[in-house]
């Protein structure tokens, strides 16, 4: 079992105001799991805490870790990324047990499914209906286990993999823009430069459309362009939005903003599909079952009717 992100944070964060030193803090703060022994190592080497952090915690809280860095506010950040951590672990938990019944529901399902078949003893013909029902389902969790590691193994400067669609759902989507613009507000708010914080920010939200523009922004700053030029994903709003904080010397204001906003809306989304999700898996396996129940009946009686 790894270290617990939002405990991680805190420990470091009472570290900090004690002044232990980087490599000593994050030891202890790890409890000395041999995971983080690279990052201890590049730490005594003077690397940076963001070097030394890099694909070892989420990309977002890298791009924390980086404009703290930068602002001298250590200390606060990473006291704000436990907040964050314990957030995040609390709504997946939500989200766990919003599926739990539906998946209960499914394997429910897979065992009265076959029961016909096993009176009649036809154990082939049992086992396909069990595959049937729960072979989709853990191929889908397969899939989507696979897709987030390759989600969270994209580059800096690179996309998401074609494959990976059908997980980035409208609010899956939305929250990655929300991450990405989380990112830039803080990196520019630290006065991290374009074309340092363009690429974190664009890690931060890996498969979002804002990811994407990002990396198109990147080389339009390159090429000493605003970053105004690059929005072509992105809403129409969203965009305008952006191009003026820009404008005003406000961006990072307007990305804080604008990430608060579609953080809110992909959370109404999610809501309202859990919402939908319990009663329409009753209501497919209730269907199934039901013309699973008859056609066997049907077979039987159809048989019975030969025979005399």
């Amino acid at each position: 079992m790894g270290v617990r992100l939002d405990a991680f944070y805190r420990s470091l964060a009472h570290l900090e105001a004690a002044g232990i030193p980087w490599p000593r803090a994050v030891e202890m703060a790890s409890g000395g799991d041999p995971a983080w022994a690279p990052a201890v190592a590049d730490l005594r080497a003077g690397r940076p805490l963001s070097e030394a952090f890099d694909g070892r915690v989420p990309a977002l809280d890298l791009a924390g870790v980086r404009a703290a860095e930068v602002a001298g506010r250590l200390e606060a950040t990473f006291l704000d990324l436990a907040r964050r951590a314990e957030e995040t672990m609390a709504r997946e938990r939500a989200r766990r047990a919003a599926v739990a019944y539906p998946f209960a529901i499914a394997h429910f399902a897979a065992v009265l499914m076959p029961v016909p078949d096993l009176v009649a003893g036809n154990l082939g013909a049992a086992l396909g209906w069990t595959a049937l029902i729960l072979g989709p389902l853990y191929a889908w969790l397969a899939y989507r286990r696979a897709a987030t590691r390759a989600l969270d193994a994209v580059p800096r400067g690179g996309r998401a993999p074609a494959w990976t669609a059908p997980l980035r759902t409208r609010a899956w989507v939305e929250e990655a823009d929300a991450r990405a613009l989380r990112a830039l507000g803080w990196l520019h708010d630290a006065g991290v430069p374009l074309l340092d914080a363009v690429p974190l920010a664009a890690h931060a939200g890996a498969g979002g459309r804002m990811a994407d523009d990002l990396v198109d922004a990147w080389a339009a700053v390159r090429a000493g362009q605003p970053l105004a030029t690059a929005w072509r994903r992105v809403p129409h709003e969203l965009a305008a939005t952006l191009a003026t904080g820009e404008q005003t010397g406000h961006l990072a204001e307007a990305c804080a903003h604008e990430a608060a906003s579609l953080e809110g809306i992909a959370a109404l989304r999610r809501e309202k599909r859990t919402a939908l999700l319990k009663p329409l898996m009753i209501v497919l396996v209730g269907l199934v079952i039901g013309a699973r129940v008859i056609s066997f009946y049907a077979g039987m009686l159809s048989k019975a009717g030969i025979r005399r």
